[in-house]
């Protein structure tokens, strides 16, 4: 596969294997470097996923919400690479199948741009949101759940705080 298609797999239906061939590409220290030079400090990827002798050693990846919100503005607003380079990110991310969370609370039309990341008891969904309205900029919302066990469940919270928020800027 090419690295092109790498990011694909990696993005759109989450491949583990995808992940950790392009963190072993890349390395943990240059993509830390990226994170750093963006000015995002609580994201952390240290390891390759499904690493169980590094998570035992501590070596965990961690995010936060602030974390990926300045991702995705760095994406969105060019400052990720390249201008092309981003549009081609954001071309990625709307490929994403699992549409179940932020996609699922937008009316039709709407362009998302999103990551999901499920694990036990945790589900995360982070998106680009391009609104269909006359003067409207695309905004960025994260929305990160824990704790819960239902999956589905998790996704249909996601999904109305996502209606909830797009509303919100709609009316504002």
């Amino acid at each position: 596969m090419t690295i092109r298609e790498l990011v694909v797999k990696m993005i759109t239906i989450s491949s583990n294997l995808a992940t950790n061939l392009l963190i072993d590409l890349v390395g943990p220290s240059r993509i830390m470097g990226t994170l750093k030079s963006l000015r995002i400090e609580g994201l952390r990827v240290l390891r390759g996923v499904e690493d169980g002798k590094a998570f035992e050693k501590g070596l965990n990846n961690t995010t936060d919400a602030l974390s990926l919100m300045k991702a995705l503005e760095a994406i969105a607003s060019g400052r990720a690479g390249r201008k092309e380079d981003c549009r081609e990110m954001v071309d990625v991310l709307s490929q994403q199948t699992f549409r179940e969370g932020i996609p699922a609370g937008l009316p039709p039309g709407v362009l998302v741009a999103n990551k999901t990341g499920q694990i036990d008891k945790l589900d995360h969904d982070a998106a680009i949101i391009y609104p269909p309205l006359p003067g409207r900029k695309p905004f960025v919302l994260v929305i990160l759940t824990r704790g819960l066990e239902d999956h589905k469940a998790a996704a249909r919270l996601i999904a109305d705080l996502s209606r909830l928020t797009y509303n919100f800027f709609k009316k504002n």
